[in-house]
């Protein structure tokens, strides 16, 4: 039996994590799990897959921190495990680990921004030790191009917990899911309160996450709800969304709304070098996506996906709606985006 460890040190990205441990379990590996106390409480259907965990919290101290890195180090080598997944490969926590002698053990990497792949000093560092990395999707592989010396794959992290969901939606009402709370740097919010006026009555857009009401941009956004009389159609979480929440809300989504458009701050980075974890959890539900038409060229956006642009908005949301049956039954029929098959790919790239 082959022991695989997966590691994941920052606060984010658990979605990632669960089918790549699926699929190399399913193969008969062990699995062990390196991350903090934040994330284990987070994922306890994860937690049951794990046969061995080591919880590390890190003080922000260089000489504290760095003894975590040798005792994971000496985790790693006193369990044999002979495979690595970073889930978040980079930084330089995952640096320092890498430049320690371990030469029984092979290194893998999800990068979640190509950028870090074209231009990153730390990147190149953790390099020389991880050789096969995954990106998040194919058309972000395409963009990145070959890199010398190094293995490219891709990765689409589809899985998710089983749940079963309450019925929450009232009757004839339509859902528009925004994955996250109230972010104009990564959100074109201003476009989007434009759109939430022009959309029919029935529906109801949510923001599936914790918006902090300290935060002015938070407040502005209120503000506006209110002017514009949108209360009825927008419903915004200041607390954390707990799964089970989380759970009824996503089984009540009748489309995805990333709201990447150009004139967001963070516009170019996701058209270019990254993709929005909502996008994946639209693959991984099998929900349709309104999505930007900066999007028209992405490989996988050719099924189950209505385009629009900031002129055309409601007629392509009245398209959508009319057209969901089929979108639905495109994003099913499309094999590459099963969790299954994804798992599986990921997995034997792993194990061999």
């Amino acid at each position: 039996m082959m022991n695989v460890a997966f590691v994941e040190f920052g606060g984010s990205h658990d979605e990632c994590q669960l089918g790549q441990i699926l699929g190399v379990k399913k193969m008969g590996a062990k699995i062990f799990w390196c991350t903090n106390q934040k994330i284990v409480d987070r994922n306890p259907y994860l937690l049951s897959l794990v046969d061995e965990l080591l919880v590390v919290e890190w003080e922000g101290k260089a000489i504290a921190d760095f003894k975590t890195v040798l005792k994971i180090n000496r985790w790693f080598k006193s369990n044999q495990i002979t495979k690595v997944i970073f889930n978040t490969a980079q930084g330089s926590k995952v640096r320092n680990l890498c430049l320690l002698p371990n030469k029984s053990i092979e290194f893998y990497g999800i990068i979640h921004n190509i950028r870090l792949l074209r231009n990153s000093a730390t990147q190149n560092v953790i390099s020389k030790k991880i050789k096969n990395y995954f990106l998040l999707n194919d058309t972000l592989a395409e963009k990145l191009g070959p890199k010398e010396g190094i293995n490219i794959h891709t990765f689409y992290p589809l899985s998710f917990p089983p749940f079963e969901a309450k019925n929450i939606k009232k009757e004839g009402e339509i859902w528009l899911t925004i994955i996250g709370g109230i972010e104009f740097r990564k959100r074109d919010l201003t476009g989007f309160l434009d759109f939430a006026e022009q959309a029919p009555k029935a529906c109801k857009f949510i923001f599936l996450g914790r918006s902090d009401l300290k935060l002015e941009d938070v407040a502005y956004f209120n503000r506006e709800i209110e002017k514009r009389e949108l209360s009825d159609k927008i419903k915004t979480f200041t607390d954390f969304v707990d799964q089970a929440t989380y759970n009824d809300y996503i089984a009540a989504t009748d489309f995805i709304l990333p709201l990447i458009h150009p004139e967001a701050p963070c516009a170019k980075e996701y058209f270019e070098t990254l993709i929005s974890g909502s996008i994946n959890t639209a693959f991984g539900y099998d929900i349709p996506m309104l999505i930007h038409e900066g999007y028209s060229d992405w490989t996988d956006f050719q099924a189950g996906v209505q385009f629009y642009n900031l002129s055309n908005w409601n007629e392509k949301l009245e398209e959508a709606i009319a057209h969901r049956p089929i979108l639905v039954q495109q994003m099913k029929e499309n094999a590459k985006l099963k969790a299954e098959h994804q798992n599986e790919r990921f997995a034997q790239i792993i194990l061999g």
